[in-house]
This record gives structure tokens, sequence and C-alpha cells, in this order.
């Protein structure tokens, strides 16, 4: 029972589920006074300002980043500018601070598409980036966030982007909305990084960021989130906020801010971002994250009725800050500093001063002056990124001991009484000393529309993460380095070389922090070393792409494999030096150290031989090359590798022995006790075994593969198997654990053809040592061996692997981007589509197909991968000659449904053969694509329509999938005057009379042959859409009534996380002429038959889509009727049939959009091969609606997940609505964004997580 899969999946699953609780508890009843820590900080201003550190650094070199408008975003400064004030549409000002570069993005990085990225607002570009960078700065893998109940609270005021488009691509529609919704910006980031807290994009204008905060603040204090980013970014796309303002002469003419200065003389625009990440204190020390600086109190309010809207309220303000210190539990004569607000204007500076001296300056007693100062004197007023610029602004003079000075403000403005006593100006920087108390300073930022806000920040003092320690440096070091392209790995490298040259850190904790505080993306890259100059030398071997080392083991390099998992290889045997080296090489290794001692004691009591000698070469003992202590001994070093390399995080999903390697395999998953795997190595008959040692197996209820017939075990060989001699070893293991999806292999053996086959078929690594590393011994063979498998997409775990060095964490140069131009020129011309476009060249005589399969195999499988690259460089908006990596998933690289039909389009004209939008989702790679083109052009040609032209691409007018008004009725070559049955339908259909267009269905239907209970022929068609890596199998059933190829069902193939496989079930009857059901009793044993026959023993999930979830849950009902369990049943969108002739407005209009819609997932009625109009296809409408009529669920042992679409296409009923399936037969109904037509198009990802979530509900044990 203890080795029961089964049981130990459910334990794993509750014991995860009960950490989940207890966390939760943990967060509920942490008291009120948690304070929240700053822990991580991200941020780019004008200047070229794009760091922390470099935002210090201007600070302390007192400067400004003023300069003219910039010249790369189309601004015409002879059109804007004019050095009259009050010139009506002009900007009497031509300054302010603007970012470097604002229009350069790394699309492919965030996953996103070239076309997307040019269509985007920058401000969320920017977001994107600058939050990653918070993230790195608080040594947050973001990866390890998704689906984390992280929250996004971000500041955006501002957003005139496509404001500055007079014309556009028109491939740009249904892009450019969502680009530049203020309210997607904060949705962005949660998408990109996969968060599930509160995501909120907060707009009060100059206070936006710093309110962001304090909802952050208030947030994660209710549990609402366990971790919370929260800024605010600002990016000026268009001059218009300068013209405006300056219509009021609110700014002043130099563009800079004088804040409490006598030269005040208006506020300036600048830009910029920042990010914070935040966490509770309990949590960032339990999670061992920086901290950075303490958020001790927040408060925000409102000016209510001032002297005007924008007028600011000086009571108000000191009420703020009045309710930030008693959130705080602090007195006015706690906080040291404030970062104020400080526009620089004759209005506001005068109201803010008096609320600052009277909420912080008399009540201060013997404790000095309040030090104010304003960061706009720098960077100008960053609106909605002002607070927390302030904010980043103050954490780093704690850090750096130092309140820096505000610029422009040499002579105070006298319209303040100053003599009042408590307030100082910051007109030099001033120390900032710890004198036994924290240090502490407020940050305040007033919207224009009257929201206040105020925070008070808190010196967190020492760090004990990185109080000094106990240092034991290992002998070699591994310094990882990643980047999500090659050239970005290689930018990496350079910027680390600069950063060793500049800092010189300490080479210990650059290892540390390299490994266990950055993501590790797909190209990766380990240095070995121990000094300076070996770490240089394979930082320049990186950057340059040259090898000046003089050895080729000092850097490893390559790619991580993607979609697989890692699997642990074990050979028949193994050489005595091979046993030795690996003895010798792990002997310093505590896991390896304790689990040969256990071996030791085991086999002095079977054979009498010391391991430890007979390892040693000790000559009083048996030789290891004598077969009956080589096996045993095998045994004891292999295990206790596979404990080594399993304590440093590289768990198997999968482990496959040959011969007796599945001993140690079975040892691994529990099969055998140590002991028991022991005496059967040594040969010694049952219960010879002394007591068991307590060693517990490393990888329990992993699958375990016989290397000798390459059959997966149910259960442990009997013990005369574990003996028998096997054939030589022919990689026959490795291929198959590759084939189910484990692409890594850790070879536990080199010295054989199999695992010399293992190592040269696909990523492998070699635990044994290399021979050009046979002179490096103990922990600095096993770094490098650790190194070379993080590299191919191991998961080691280097905290572990540096577990008491001593290590510390420290600052490191931020990922390098690699940034290209995306902006939308202001005079934007609609290009001619000429041959650059694979989906309009002219072809040559012959139709593309033919063309295509004239060439020579080879040459033609090259012209059709190269026609795939092009038209999916066209689709996404990629340059012609861009590259991307071939087995990329269209997915990961952008592309969105839009993008899809767009290729699929260019193919289908390009190549001359039909491609559906099936085939774009279900072979989602170039390599795949290239497959499925090749395939078709061979049906083409064996049937001889080489010839024939395939379908052209469609016009630019026709609806989306997301469209929602009223489309042209007629498509342009439909011919509804032919007298086929298919025009009478159509044409009753668009005239409103639903019930002529059912009767003409259903009497076609009579003249149709039927099948009955008995018929044996196999007449349904069972179609997998999508491969998936376990779990249970979904079985959706295509709609009756319009079917729509298998593309509900692709589009949730995709968006499932873990992917399942996925099938599709085609009712008879829509091909040519086949017969129909006569009932439905008939109709479910010719559906249950290829799911006998195919799926036997499967749990299957059966699911319905539209009118599909009739025939799911008739399906259902017959499987658990005939006694085959049913795992759950999944409805989408689902209604009930109508009665019998019932026409009424919502069937009219539905199956009027169902013919407007001729080109929705695949469907056509101008193109016979993709119509579901034909006149056949109308007479199994008919049947299938005449043998439904009427019909109504019944209950079902198995739970049913009802997700209903919560939208409604314009002017269309919805039927889910008015025909609903029962609620009450539904375990759960929940109802997801999108209508009947992008449900699953363009939410599948939301499908997946409810039936996920589902099923971890109901599922039994």
């Amino acid at each position: 029972m203890g080795e029961d899969p089964k049981l130990v999946k459910y334990f794993q699953r509750v014991t995860a589920e009960l950490q989940r609780t207890r966390e939760r508890l943990r967060e509920l009843e942490n008291p009120v006074d948690d304070p929240v820590a700053v822990v991580g900080m991200g941020c780019r201003f004008g200047g070229g300002v794009g760091s922390p550190e470099e935002l210090w650094e201007l600070l302390a070199a007192e400067r400004d980043v003023i300069t003219g408008f910039p010249a790369d975003r189309g601004w015409n400064e002879d059109q804007i500018y004019h050095p009259e004030p009050g010139t009506p549409g002009r900007s009497y000002v031509r300054h302010g601070a603007f970012l470097d570069n604002a229009a350069d993005f790394d699309p492919e990085f965030f996953g996103i598409s070239p076309r997307e990225a040019l269509s985007m607002d920058p401000q969320q570009r920017i977001a994107l980036e600058v939050t990653w960078q918070a993230l790195e700065s608080a040594g947050i893998d973001p990866a390890g966030l998704r689906g984390s109940r992280t929250g996004v609270f971000l500041g955006l005021s501002n957003a005139d982007y496509a404001t500055a488009v007079r014309e556009m691509p028109e491939d740009m529609l249904g892009q450019l909305s969502i680009g530049n919704a203020g309210s997607v910006t904060s949705g962005r980031l949660a998408y990109v990084f996969g968060l599930q807290g509160p995501v909120l994009t907060v707009d009060t204008a100059c206070s936006s960021s710093l309110v962001g905060i304090h909802l952050a603040v208030q947030s994660l204090r209710a549990g609402e989130c366990t971790l919370a980013l929260a800024g605010g970014v600002t990016i000026l796309s268009s001059p218009l906020l300068f013209i405006d303002y300056a219509r009021q002469r609110a700014l002043a003419p130099d563009g800079r801010c004088k804040p409490f200065s006598s030269a005040a003389d208006g506020t300036a625009w600048g830009e910029g971002a920042g990010m914070l990440v935040l966490e509770k204190l309990s949590d960032a020390r339990r999670n061992h994250h920086p901290v950075l600086a303490l958020l001790r109190g927040s408060a925000i309010n409102s000016d209510g009725t001032s002297s005007g809207l924008t007028a600011p309220n000086g009571t108000a303000q000191q009420q703020v800050i009045a309710d930030a210190l008693a959130s705080a539990g602090l007195s006015p004569a706690d906080v040291d500093a404030v970062e104020a607000h400080g526009t620089g204007t004759a209005l506001g500076d005068p109201i803010e001063a008096q609320a600052l001296l009277a909420g912080y300056g008399r009540h201060r007693g013997d404790r000095p002056p309040l030090l104010v100062g304003a960061v706009k004197s720098n960077l100008a007023h960053t609106q909605a990124a002002a607070g927390v610029a302030g904010v980043v602004k103050m954490v780093l003079a704690m850090r750096h001991s130092t309140l820096p000075k505000t610029l422009h403000t040499d002579t105070v403005t006298p319209r303040v009484d100053w003599a009042q006593g408590g307030v100082e100006l910051l007109t030099s920087a001033v120390p900032w000393p710890r004198d036994g108390r924290p240090r502490r300073a407020g940050v305040s930022a007033f919207g224009v529309g009257g929201t206040n806000a105020h925070v008070i920040l808190e010196d967190p003092g020492p760090d004990p993460d990185i109080e000094p320690g106990d240092r034991a440096v290992p002998p070699l070091l591994a310094w990882t380095l990643s980047g999500r392209t090659e050239q970005a790995l290689s930018a990496q490298a350079a910027a680390l070389h600069e950063y060793l040259d500049r800092a010189r850190p300490d080479l210990l904790d650059l290892s540390w922090s390299l490994a266990t505080a950055r993501a590790h993306l797909p190209h990766r890259a380990v240095v070995f070393g121990s000094r300076p100059a070996d770490l240089a030398a394979g930082l320049t071997a990186l950057s340059t792409g040259r090898n000046d080392t003089g050895s080729a083991t000092v850097v490893v390099s390559g790619t991580a494999v993607r979609n697989g998992t890692t699997a642990f290889l074990y050979p028949h045997e193994c050489t005595p030096a091979v046993v030795r080296a690996l003895a010798t090489q792990y002997a310093e290794a505590e896991p390896f150290a304790e689990h040969l001692s256990a071996c030791e004691a085991v086999l002095a009591g079977l054979v009498g031989w010391s391991l430890t000698d007979v390892l040693r070469g000790d000559p009083d003992v048996p030789p290891l090359d004598r077969p009956d202590v080589l096996v045993p001994a095998t045994l004891a070093v292999l295990t206790g590798v596979t404990r080594t390399w399993c304590a440093s995080g590289v768990r198997p999903a999968a482990l496959a022995g040959h011969g007796y390697g599945r001993l140690a395999a079975s040892w691994a998953v529990g099969w055998l006790s140590l002991s028991s795997a022991l005496r059967i190595a040594a040969g010694c008959p049952a219960g010879a075994e002394p007591d068991a040692v307590d060693v517990p197996p490393p990888a329990p209820g992993v699958p375990v593969l016989c290397g000798d017939t390459g059959r997966w075990l149910q259960d442990r060989p009997a013990e005369d198997d574990y003996r028998t001699v096997p054939a030589a070893e022919s990689g026959l293991a490795a291929r198959e654990l590759r084939a189910d999806g484990h692409r890594l292999l850790l070879v536990f053996g080199g010295d054989t053809a199999g695992m010399a086959a293992a190592l040269s078929d696909g990523p492998a690594v070699l635990a044994v040592p290399e021979e050009t590393e046979s002179a490096v011994t103990g922990s600095a063979a096993i770094v490098r061996a650790l190194g070379r498998a993080h590299v191919m997409g191991a998961a080691v775990d280097w905290r572990v692997v540096l577990a008491g060095a001593g290590a510390r964490r420290i600052p490191l140069p931020g990922y390098a981007f690699q940034r290209s131009r995306y902006w939308i020129e202001r005079e934007w011309t609609m290009p001619v589509l000429i041959s650059g476009d694979p989906g309009t060249r002219e072809p040559d005589r012959r139709s593309p197909a033919a063309a295509l399969w004239a060439l020579h195999e080879q040459e033609r499988t090259r012209h059709v991968e190269m026609l795939v690259r092009e038209c999916l460089n066209w689709a996404l908006g990629n340059g012609p000659d861009d590259q991307v990596d071939a087995e990329d998933t269209f997915r990961d690289l952008g592309m969105d449904s839009l993008g899809a039909e767009d290729l699929r389009d260019r193919l289908t004209t390009g190549a001359g053969v039909e491609i559906e939008l099936a085939d774009v989702l279900n072979y989602p790679t170039v390599v795949d694509l290239t497959e499925r083109v090749l395939e078709k052009l061979a049906a083409r040609a064996e049937d001889g329509t080489l010839d024939e032209t395939a379908g052209t691409a469609r016009s630019g007018n026709e609806v989306p999938e997301s469209g929602t008004g009223p489309v042209d009725p007629a498509p342009e070559n439909a011919d509804e005057s032919d007298g086929s049955l298919a025009s009478f339908y159509i044409r009753a259909i668009r005239t409103g009379r639903i019930n002529v267009a059912l009767r003409l269905a259903r009497a076609a239907s009579e003249t149709r042959d039927t099948f009955d209970q008995d018929d044996p022929r196999d007449l349904a068609e069972l179609r997998q859409v999508g491969a998936g890596a376990g779990g249970p199998t979904i079985v959706g059933l295509t709609p009756p009534i319009f079917p729509n190829l298998d593309l509900p069902y692709s589009y949730l193939h995709a968006g499932l996380d873990p992917a399942s496989d996925v099938w599709s079930l085609w009712s008879p009857g829509f091909a040519g002429e086949a017969p129909l059901p006569a009932d439905r009793a008939a109709l479910m044993r010719m559906l249950a038959k290829p799911l006998h026959r195919e799926l036997d023993g499967t749990p299957l999930i059966i699911a319905g889509y539209s009118s599909g979830g009739w025939l799911a849950h008739e399906l259902a009902t017959h499987l658990e009727q005939t006694g085959v369990p049913v795992t759950a049943l999944l409805l989408l969108d689902s209604y009930l049939p109508e009665e019998e002739m019932e026409q009424t407005e919502t069937r009219s209009e539905f199956m009027r959009e169902q013919i407007r819609r001729r080109d929705l997932m695949g469907m056509s009625l101008d193109r016979p091969d993709r119509t579901v109009t034909t006149s056949g296809q109308i007479a199994a409408m008919g049947g299938y609606s005449r043998i439904f009529s009427g019909w109504r669920p019944g209950p079902l042992k198995a739970p049913i997940l009802h997700l209903l679409a919560s939208e409604v296409v314009a002017g269309v009923p919805t039927s889910s609505e008015d025909h609903p399936f029962p609620a009450e037969l539904a375990h759960r109904v929940r109802r997801l964004p999108g209508d009947h037509f992008t449900i699953l198009s363009q939410h599948a990802d939301l499908i997946s997580a409810n039936l996920h979530d589902w099923l971890t509900e109901v599922q039994p044990l």
C-alpha cells in the first residue's frame, strides 16, 4: 500500500494543500503592526538613468537631466514651440526630462510579437522592463511568481501614444486599443508574469504611484496578496501636455522645477518609471529577501472642496500627514526628513510648506528640524511616477547615509514664514547617520484632481542575511549567466565583465548572487574558476565568442531543454575505473558520504568485506574487478551519487535501468530497501540482509523504465530477473525516455554503447568524470557536473550546493535587454504589398503546389520551411530576414488569434494547399507546420489536384473573432440561386424564416440512410487534437449544429497548463452521404466504439462546446450505464435544444450570426471544401436536430463543470440564457469572459485554470 503511486500522489497533493493552508493562516494571524518591507526597486528616468544605482550617482553629482525635445518621436519643434506664452496651440517650453530611447524595447524577452509591441503604449513596455529589474533587485526569479497571489498596483495617468497616429496599418486594428488602454497596463504585467493577486491601474494623476503603494500596503496587510508590485510610469508620446499646460502658463520656461525657491516659476514635465517590490517583513526575512526599507505607515485622502478643482488644500495635506503618522504609531518628532511633492509652482509650494510646518515642524521638541527636499529638481515632474521616484530616492538616501541636495533652490521662497521653525530645506547635501534610533522619512504626492498621499519609510537596520559570518570558500566556484537569446547572453557577459572591473566584487558572493538571485533563462553559461582572472577570461570568451582561456573546461554554455523533464539512466555495470572515479570525486559530498557509510554497514553483514577498503584498493580485500564485488560496489556508489544529485535539486521525473541498473532505479523509487537492493546485488538469498538501514528513497512514486525491453514497469521485477544478464545496451532506454518527454538525461556511466548513444542522441549529462577532467577531484568535479546539468536545463539548487560557504548576496548588473525601435511614426503611410509579402506574390505559370512538388524532396522541404518562416514573420510583424527558433511555439513568439488567421491565409496562398486554422494551432512550430504543409502537398499529388487553386486569403473587412457588430450578410462568391438545398437553407435563415430552414434540413435528413444500435460499422471518427504529459484525457464532442472542425478543442488544448491529451470525436453523417443515426441510442453506441478501441481504461473527461454539450452529456450517461467510469463532464457555453419546430428570436439571431460569421473557426460558405452548408451536411444537421428535439439531460455520477460565456454578441440573444442547462445538475457553474464565439478562442487559459482547480477539488483518490 505504501508503494501505491496513486496513494503517494494523493498524499503529495494533500501535503501541498496543507502547506498552503498553513501559510494562509499565518498571513491572517500576523498582527497588523507587521511592517511592510521594500525588498526590491527598479527605475528608469531621464538622462540615461537606468537603475536605482544610477539615480544615486545623479543625485550625488547634484545634476538635473533637463534636455530639449526628443528628436526620435516625430515632434516638429517648429510647429510646437513659440516663445510667446498664450500662443494658441503652441508651447512656450521646449525642455523637459525625457527618457533616452523611449521607443526601444525587447519584445521577444516578454513573449510579445513585434507587431503587438509596435501597437503597445511605450508605458506598458517600460513598466515590464522596470518590473523585471525590481524583481532582480529583490533576488526573485519572476518565473517562480507564476500563479502566485502577487498584486500589481501601477500608477498611470497619461496615455497618448495612440493620439499621435493619423494613419496606421490595417492589420494593427484590434491591437491598438488594448495596447493603449491604461487599465490594461497593470493587467499586462499580471499576464506576462502570471500573477493572480489584485491588479489595479491607479490614476490619481500626480499621486498615482504613491496611492498605488498605499493600496499595496493595505492589500498585503489584509492578506489579499503575499507580494506586491507598486509603482508608476509616465512617457510623453505626444507634446499635448506641454501645449495644454502652456495655455495655463503653469510651466517653467526653462523646463526646470525649482521647489520652494524664490525663483519658482512653474512646473516642468519629465518622464520615468519606478517599481517597488513589497512584502511583509516577516515574510521577507523568512524568504531571505533583502530588506531595503520599511513602510511604517501610509494614508490617502482628498482635498474636497477647495479654491478650485486643481488647487491644493493645505488642511487636507496636514490631515493626510497626521493620518500616516497615526497608522505608523509615530509622532512628528520621530521623522527626520520628508521628500516633498515640490512641483515648483507659486501656488502649490507655499501651501505644501505650510502643511509641513503645521504637521511636522511645530511638534519636534528637542529633535533637529525636519529636512525637506524634492527630487523633481533633478528629474522634473514625472507625474504618475513622481511618488515612487521620491520613495526610491529616500531608500537610497538611507543606504548611503546622506540626504541629497535639492537643486535650483538657492534662495527659499518668501511666501512661507520659515521663522516658525522646525523645517529646513536641503539646499546642500546633509549626512544622515544612524544615531541609535531608526531613521525615518516621509514622502508626499498630491494629485491634480485632489487625491493626496503620504507614506512613512523607516530604516530596517542591519540585514541578518548579510552580516559577516564564517567563510568556507569552495576550491572551485561556478558563475552562472543566462539570457533569453544567445545575443543577450553575450551582452550579459560583457556587462558582468565591466562590473567585475569596476566593483571588484567578492567572487564567492558573486557566485552565490548569480546563482540564487537571478532568473535562469534558456541560453545559459557557467564559468568555472577560483580567481578573478578565471572569471574575466570566461566572460571575455562569452562576450566575444573567442575562447582565449587556454582551457576548454573554463566555460560551459548551451541552451536549456524546454518542455521536457529530467530522467536518470543507470547502466547494467560500470567498469572498476568508473566506480573508483565516482567514489573519489563524490567523497567530499555529505549526502554521498552518509550513504556510503550506510552501504558499508549493510555489506559488512552480507559479504564480510569492507566497501571502503575495496574502493581504496586495499590488498587485504577482494579486488573490485571481481564480478561478485563489482556489482554491489557499483550499486552502492551509483545510489550514493543519486542521493547527491537529488540533494542538489536535480530530481528525476523518470528512471531507467539496464540489467543491474534496475536495482538502483528500484531503490530510488522505494520498491526495494537499500538492504534488499544490496543483498540482491551481492547474490545473497532472501532473508540474509541485516536489519534494514533507514535510508529513504529520493524519488518515490517516479515511473521506472526497463532498459532491456523499453517497457514501463508497473512493479519491481522478481529477484531472478534482476540477476539476468541482459543483451548489450543499444540506446533503447534513452530513446524511450526522450519519446516520453524526458528530454534531459543524467547518465550514470559512459563506457557502454547504450550509454554512448544516450549521450549522442540528445541533451545528456554524464555523472561520471569526463576524460578531460580526470585531474579534477572532489567537490570541484561535482560543481562542474552540476554546472553542465544547469546549462542543459536541470533544476540545480545552488543554495544547497553553496550552503555553509558563508556567501552573501550582492548587487548585480541588470538584464541586458536586446532592444529595437518600436514606434508608430506620426505620418504613417500604408505600404503597398509587393513581392516581400509571401501571401501576395505572383505565382509562376504553374500553381504554387505544383511548383513546389516539382522540386527534389530535400529542396522542396527547404523551400516550404522558408515559406513558412516568411509567412510567420509577416504575421508577427517581424522583418523578412528575422530568424525565429524552429522549435519555438507560435504562442511563445507572441502570436494571437488574428496573427494565426493571417499565417493561415498567407500560407494557403503561398503553398497552394488548404491550410486550416486548426493546422496552425495543432502544428505550432516552424518544424511542425512545415511537415504539415508537406503532408498536404503529398496528398494533393496523390489525388492529382496539384494544379487546382487553393482557397484565397480572406479580405480584410471580415469579422474578427472578437467582432461585435453586424457584417455584410452575403459572401462575395455565394450563389443562393443555384437551386440547391444549401442555397434555400441559407436564404431561409437570412430572411428570418428559421422554421422553414429547419423543415428543409429535417426533410432532407429523412432521405438519408440510417444505422441502428446493432450496426457493426465504425462510423464515428476520433481525432487527436493534441498530446499532453499526463493527467486525464479530454474527449470533445464536435457540435452537431454548425460543426466547426476541431478548432474548439484545439483552442482548449493550446490553453491547458499542464497539457493533457485532447481528442475530438466526430459524429457520423457529416462526410458526404454517410448514414445518420436512427435514434440517440444508436448514436451513443457508435460514439462509444472508438473510445473503447483507442482509449480503453483511460480516465476520460467528456467535453461539449455549444450543441456538442448535448452529445457530451448523453455519451457520459451511456458510458456510465455500460459500466465505463467518467472522470468528469465539461460543458462549454452549452444550451438545450429547442422544442419541435420552435422559432424564437434567440434561435433566429443565433443562426443568422453563424451564417454571418462565415470565416469563424475555419468555416466558409463560399468555399465548398470548407463549408458546413453543403446539402449533405445540412441534412446531417437536420437529422441531429430531429433526434435531439425536446431532449433534456438527467443526473450523472460524474461531476459536471459548466463554463458559460458572460458576454453577448451585439444584437444576438444568448442561447445558453434562453435555453440553459439545468444548473442543479452541475457541480459548478462559472461565467468567464468572452461570448459564445470567443470563450474558447480567446480565453482557453481561463478554462484550463478553472478546470484544473475544479478537478483538484472533485477528483476522487
